[in-house]
């Protein structure tokens, strides 16, 4: 289900993002638009399916959790970058309240990301109109408690006791609100995957949502954490200095094809060249002697695991980096790819 859901989902959203980039043939204003809305309603149909595939793996005793010392300062500005626009668009104020600064928890980077994500995007879109929104945490005892308050109109006393229960959106149906009721349940089963707790607050005032989580023993300097951007300008950077570079890309997909020839058109310093079956694939990394190969991994006659073998063996690729590309985003294809 994951690689047959996410693979039409990758084209729709990559296509319709490189639409919107296009530089040489702009959209105009109402294309452009309609384009945002392709973009958007993908993005929230991906959301859902990831959403339900991770209670799947949850209530089947295989969701995968890293537990490390977690910079939560790091989390929520991270947090806080995806989900601005929302909030400014929708006239919502987000305040940020730290007790204490450069504090660690005990969790995983991306599932405590996917928790705030949650309980704020809930925030913002069931608050009162130019309401407000306040993200603090604080260290209490050998815990983290990390609050997410709002403005809003408050959840009632019969329906508090159910708001955790997968697809119960507590009357909020008919609300013309988008939402999925999935949220909410797949945040307390991540929350007590981490060893954590998540309560609830609330009365017509407003809500307070609050996830404890265990401190950790040492500390991280703030400084440790690049953006993604200065990565990406470096590697434009260096991508622009170098003389044209060779990717083969082996993939029987034709969208996927398309959508990654799309992609490299913008970089003239690369030359992508596209197998549309392994063996193929075989035979071009032999000729072209690229600098890079990107894999997927399920294919005909041979997988992307297979083909990868094969090319190891090959001494005039020794030391060509390889990358899997792939809708398969299970944990053990993960961790069998790595």
């Amino acid at each position: 289900m994951s690689h047959e859901l996410r693979t039409p989902l990758n084209s729709i959203i990559g296509f319709s993002e490189l639409l919107q980039a296009n530089r040489k043939t702009p959209l105009n204003e109402k294309q452009s638009k309609q384009v945002h809305q392709i973009n958007s309603s993908g993005k929230h149909l991906l959301t859902l399916i990831n959403d339900i595939l991770d209670l799947a793996k949850i209530e089947a005793g295989k969701l995968s959790i890293s537990l490390e010392p977690t910079l939560v300062d790091s989390v929520a500005n991270e947090t806080l970058e995806v989900l601005q626009p929302l909030a400014d668009k929708s006239g919502i104020s987000i305040l940020v309240k730290a007790n204490a600064q450069h504090i660690e928890a005990m969790a995983d980077y991306t599932r405590l990301k996917q928790v705030l994500i949650n309980l704020l995007s809930n925030a913002i879109k069931y608050n009162r109109q130019q309401g407000s929104v306040e993200l603090s945490w604080e260290v209490v005892d050998q815990s983290v408690l990390v609050h997410v308050q709002d403005t809003g109109i408050g959840i009632s006393d019969d329906q508090i006791d159910h708001i955790f229960e997968p697809l119960n959106r507590s009357n909020a149906e008919n609300s013309g609100i988008e939402g999925t009721g999935v949220g909410l349940a797949l945040t307390r089963k991540v929350v007590e995957y981490m060893n954590g707790t998540i309560d609830v607050k609330s009365d017509h005032t407003g809500s307070t949502f609050t996830v404890t989580l265990p401190l950790a023993n040492c500390q991280v300097k703030s400084d440790s954490f690049t953006s993604g951007k200065v990565q990406n300008d470096q590697l434009n950077t260096d991508l622009a200095s170098q003389s044209e570079k060779v990717v083969l890309y082996v993939e029987d997909n034709p969208a996927n094809q398309r959508l990654m020839q799309d992609i490299f058109e913008d970089f003239e310093s690369i030359n992508l060249v596209v197998a549309h079956e392994p063996f193929l694939g075989l035979e071009m990394a032999k000729t072209h002697r690229p600098d890079l190969i990107i894999l997927d991994i399920n294919m005909p006659g041979m997988d992307g695991f297979q083909l990868l073998k094969r090319l190891k063996q090959e001494p005039s690729l020794e030391g060509t980096p390889c990358i899997a590309l792939s809708a398969n985003a299970m944990p053990n294809d993960v961790k069998r790819g790595i």
